[in-house]
């Protein structure tokens, strides 16, 4: 279900991006391109706050419709405690005693994974059950952060890359992406060309100072516990519709429900 979120604005973007209704294309004097660094977040996530305040699965999962659902079967939801997978059940979408109390009792970072098993609202003479199942985290009180601050970070990679890319590589309405996590230590890995530039050149240089970017300043939780981050160097034009399948903002709204 989560593929076909991220196929639906894939198919979205190119719409957009070969629309005959977009302006002309600017000259590269009247258009400087720009760069930034963003967390990419899972396509669920929560806060702590907000997993305290939850009382069903919409609180939790914003693509949820309950307008979908007939008859509940069941709701049930894993958990991982101190490495070993609890199961908890509830008859509908609102968190039972036990999964509430599973929740808050979770190992930091692990994921949550959830099994809704439903009658499917619709006036079908054949009405078989269906499932949804997703899975979700929680966010860590403190995001990874470049060892030496943002500022800096900004200054390496424009020293390194961004004064290096040729005038015009990069036009108005286009996007380059690279993706790359930061694990429990502070390096960097997974680093990955998430959108071309169009010049091998150009993505080679952005991929290549990634790679050897100074450690960061791992992601981790309240009680000490580090987890790893994904994040994003896009450089471009942020109204690119490929702005929009980075999943930089924690509210993802302006993505299809899934089914």
């Amino acid at each position: 279900m989560l593929q076909r979120i991220s196929s639906l604005t894939l198919l979205l973007c190119l719409a957009l991006t070969f629309s005959s209704t977009c302006p002309a294309q600017p000259t590269a004097s009247e258009y400087e391109f720009e760069f930034k660094v963003d967390r990419v977040y899972p396509a669920v996530a929560i806060t702590k706050d907000q997993l305290a305040e939850a009382k069903s699965i919409v609180d939790i999962n914003m693509y949820f419709k309950p307008s979908w659902i007939k008859e509940y079967l069941s709701m049930d939801m894993y958990t991982k405690h101190e490495g070993k997978q609890r199961k908890a059940i509830s008859k509908n979408d609102i968190l039972s005693k036990e999964q509430k109390a599973n929740l808050q009792s979770i190992d930091e970072g692990s994921e949550v994974y959830v099994e809704i098993h439903y009658i499917p609202e619709n006036n079908l003479k054949q009405n078989p059950p269906k499932k949804i199942d997703f899975v979700f985290t929680i966010d860590p009180e403190q995001d990874a952060a470049f060892a030496a601050g943002e500022k800096e970070l900004l200054n390496y990679l424009k020293k390194t890359a961004i004064d290096k890319i040729p005038a015009n590589t990069i036009k108005q309405y286009g996007m380059t992406a690279v993706k790359f996590t930061v694990d429990q230590t502070g390096h960097i890995y997974d680093v990955n060309l998430f959108w071309s530039s169009d010049d091998e050149n150009v993505d080679n240089l952005l991929i290549e100072t990634i790679c050897n970017m100074p450690n960061w300043i791992p992601a981790q939780y309240a009680n000490g516990t580090k987890v790893e981050q994904e994040f994003v160097l896009s450089v471009g034009d942020p109204s690119s519709c490929v702005a929009n399948m980075l999943n930089t903002s924690r509210d993802q709204s302006h993505l299809p429900p899934m089914d």
